[in-house]
Parts: structure tokens; sequence; C-alpha cells
């Protein structure tokens, strides 16, 4: 049973709102991967990577940093939102990591 509210929600979503949750959630996931990686070349001295092996890795910074905040509004009001949430919570503490790995270590 679809109640008022959720029924005002969907006709309110974006096309390809169900689409950009999972999409949120992906970019939130490589996001903090990536924060993880520029952690462990940070920290690490045993860890030196060829440039392309550095590249693929911290790609992810900015288009997660850029992607999550998209992909969540893209996703509000469709059905996939709390997937969109978990990734922006996720990407959120991710930035909040890389902020103390800058401030720290920088």
């Amino acid at each position: 049973m679809v109640t008022l509210h959720q029924h005002r929600a969907r006709r309110n979503a974006l096309p390809g709102a169900a689409v950009a949750g999972h999409v949120t959630l992906v970019l939130g996931v490589l996001f903090a991967l990536a924060v993880a990686y520029a952690y462990a070349l940070s920290i690490g001295d045993g860890i030196d990577p060829p440039d392309w092996a550095r590249v693929a890795g911290l790609l992810w910074l900015p288009v997660g940093l850029v992607g999550v905040p998209v992909g969540y509004y893209w996703a509000r009001g469709g059905p996939r939102e709390p997937r969109a949430e978990l990734g922006l919570v996720l990407a959120l503490a991710a930035a909040l990591a890389f902020v103390v790995l800058v401030v720290v270590l920088g």
C-alpha cells in the first residue's frame, strides 16, 4: 500500500532516480576506498606503486567528491533513496577522514 506522501515523492522524483541510488552508493564506496588508498600511500613507507596505479587509485577522490552529491540529489524521492543516503553517509565519513589525513600529515 502506497501512502500519499510516497506517491507525491515518487511523482516528484527525477527520471532515473532508481538507478541513481545504486550509483551514489557505488561512488561513495569508491571514494572511501580512494581515501584508504591515499592513507596507505601517505603512511606506508614500503608502498611505492607505479604512477599509473597511483592515478587509477586516486582518480576516485574527485569523481566521488562530485558524483556523490549529484547522485544523492538525483535519487531524492526515488525508490532507492535509502541506498543513496548510505552512499552519502559513507562519503561524508571518508571526506572527514581525508581532511584528518591532510591536516595531520600535510
